[in-house]
């Protein structure tokens, strides 16, 4: 039978960042996980360390919400870029425009319809033996 740590968690430095991060354990799942709490060091980390640390200890030791903490995430606290930098998903989305106009003009040089789901697809001409220069088929006629 495992023993139920009665330790407070610690409040570290992630390494390599200058960030601070407290890993806190759920009681019935035995799960891990990392909250981060801002820039190591600060009166703002250590006030969100210790709330929750807090909502971990009045939930039973069970991983609390960050908003049940009364701990913004970072994903909403830097959502709202005040410059006109562009975002990872806005990269992504103009590269995928951009290839997908390359591959109309490919193929309207080719003659290629660009609604292609309305235009049935052409067959190939599968190859026969007998189309086949006679090099490569003067070892089948061993089989045959």
């Amino acid at each position: 039978m495992s023993k139920i740590s009665s330790r407070t968690p610690s409040y570290r430095k992630r390494s390599g960042y200058d960030q601070a991060i407290v890993t806190l354990t759920d009681r019935a799942t035995k799960r891990r996980r990392d909250y981060w709490l801002g820039e190591y060091n600060t009166p703002e980390s250590r006030e969100r360390y210790h709330r929750l640390v807090a909502a971990w200890e009045a939930n039973d030791r069970r991983h609390p919400e960050p908003e049940d903490a009364g701990i913004v995430p970072a994903r909403r606290v830097d959502s709202a870029l005040d410059d006109d930098r562009p975002t990872v998903a806005m990269v992504i989305a103009a590269d995928r425009h951009r290839v997908t106009q390359r591959q109309r003009r490919r193929d309207e040089r080719v003659g290629l319809s660009t609604n292609r789901a309305q235009e049935p697809v052409p067959r190939r001409r599968t190859r026969h033996c007998a189309d086949l220069p006679s090099k490569y088929i003067h070892s089948a006629r061993i089989f045959a």
